[in-house]
């Protein structure tokens, strides 16, 4: 039997990474995450040590193992092919919600830019179609150094390519090799109002915001209302769209909307492995998009 207040890490080899682990009987309602390798573990306990300091601030956190960022300052990019309009009205008001100096970008970054946002910020969310790599290359992503704590949210984002004998590619592994300490993502194609669900729940347990939020779960024979309730895959189109310049709401703080989410996340602290865990319920298809969420990496903390 598992310790479920304990964290697993699997250390998965070229062949095992496509299947979902986490949502195997005996692991379903345990903390786990993903690595490629003991050398990518070591690194990533090496580089919390000095993050240590940030938990003494919070009684909540004492004792707690892993690693700790702040939640008054990030990146997110809500969007930005333009054609995901209920992910825009969910979560955008979320991150306008984040206290701090918290950047929300609706248009299509440049390789450029995301090359200079992602080694100055501790979270960078993504909302969108695939991975990003249409935005930024998973070789310029490597060559960065330094990445944060990263959401990709959209389809097959921790998917991984297999070559033969040699180490699989993708750009998760391409984020852990940069430094991040988590990244989360998923393994197949996902439906936009489902990875929705739990996104908002995933950031809401994780700390990052206060939302109100439904049952995700669907009772049985529940029927559909037509068109509209009609989910949308995340992959990336094959010609995605570009805006000419990226637009941006400048600083969360700068940014009144009454919204009903409240500013301070309060409540019981989840690393970010427990939050993506607990979130998959709040997918209607529970073992086809909830089961798609993954982390690579060790547990995260939010510090306010």
């Amino acid at each position: 039997m598992t310790d479920t207040s304990s964290h697993v890490i699997l250390l998965l080899d070229k062949h095992l990474h496509a299947f979902p682990w986490e949502s195997i009987p005996c692991l379903a309602s345990q903390s786990v995450s993903r690595l490629p390798s003991l050398s990518s573990l070591r690194s990533r306990l090496l580089a919390a040590e000095a993050t240590k300091s940030l938990s003494k601030s919070e009684p909540t956190l004492l004792g707690a193992e892993g690693h700790f960022v702040s939640r008054n300052g990030g990146h997110a990019i809500v969007n930005p092919s333009g054609d995901l309009a209920h992910t825009e009205s969910t979560i955008s008001p979320l991150i306008r919600s984040l206290p701090g100096n918290w950047a929300l970008q609706h248009g299509a970054p440049t390789e450029s830019q995301l090359s200079q946002v992602l080694p100055a910020t501790d979270i960078y969310l993504y909302f969108g179609h695939g991975s990003g790599a249409q935005y930024i290359r998973p070789r310029a992503v490597k060559k960065l150094g330094k990445c944060p704590t990263t959401w990709l949210m959209g389809c097959s984002s921790s998917a991984v390519t297999e070559h033969g004998g040699f180490e699989p590619s993708g750009m998760v592994l391409a984020y852990l090799a940069a430094g991040a300490p988590a990244v989360v993502g998923t393994l197949w194609d996902v439906t936009d109002k489902d990875i929705d669900r739990a996104s908002v729940k995933a950031g809401e347990l994780w700390g990052l915001w206060t939302a109100k939020v439904q049952d995700g779960k669907a009772k049985k024979g529940k029927k559909r209302g037509g068109d509209k309730d009609v989910e949308m895959p995340r992959r990336v189109a094959s010609k995605p769209s570009r805006c000419a310049l990226p637009q941006f709401d400048g600083p969360a703080d700068e940014v009144s909307s009454d919204n009903g989410f409240g500013k301070d996340a309060k409540g019981p602290k989840h690393s970010l492995v427990e939050a993506v865990t607990k979130s998959r319920d709040a997918c209607h298809l529970r073992y086809l998009n909830g089961a798609a969420l993954v982390v690579y990496g060790i547990p995260v903390y939010i510090v306010d």
